[in-house]
């Protein structure tokens, strides 16, 4: 399968909004934003991913922004959380391509083309595929599939609700959860 893959640009905010809510609270947050003058737009493109419900949202701004700074609008627009914390990091490691979307097909109308394709077998998200992924190893080199934090399928959370006394907690009390 071909993946096409945008890298953001100084000018540009890249969305990742993965329910209705974050989608609403993006719009509504962006409209906010541009009728103060927090943020001046010049266009707005909304597609919708592989995954039912999930959508991008490409955000072509008037002037220029630091990758840090991106990175806060990003996720005060309602940007996937893990997605963000990942852009950061690579930002603080200097890595090429921080900020990425990766989709199955080009998006039309766009006015610029994918900066870059390759032919992974599947999503960008198993080991299996980031550790091999030919862009991923130019742009991220020894980075390429890094985890930068324990992520949710390491342990599944035996409750919800935490029992913790206020104070200090013992380390070993985090680790029981």
């Amino acid at each position: 399968m071909t993946w096409f893959w945008y890298i953001g640009r100084t000018n540009e905010l890249l969305l990742d909004l993965d329910t209705p809510k974050s989608l609403y609270f993006a719009v509504v947050k962006l409209q906010r934003n541009i009728r103060r003058g927090f943020l001046k737009v010049k266009s707005v493109w909304f597609y919708p991913t592989l995954a039912p419900g999930h959508h991008h949202m490409l955000v072509f701004l008037k002037n220029r922004m630091g990758a840090i700074e991106r990175a806060l609008w990003e996720l005060y627009l309602g940007s996937d959380i893990k997605r963000a914390e990942y852009n950061i990091q690579r930002v603080l490691r200097g890595l090429d391509g921080a900020d990425l979307l990766i989709v199955d097909k080009p998006y039309p109308g766009l006015g610029r083309k994918p900066d870059y394709t390759c032919e992974c077998p599947g999503k960008h998200k198993p080991r299996r595929i980031t550790n091999h992924c030919p862009v991923l190893r130019k742009l991220h080199g020894k980075d390429a599939g890094a985890e930068y934090f324990a992520i949710n399928r390491d342990r599944k959370r035996k409750r919800e609700k935490l029992l913790l006394r206020y104070g200090r907690i013992p380390i070993s009390r985090i680790l029981k959860y």
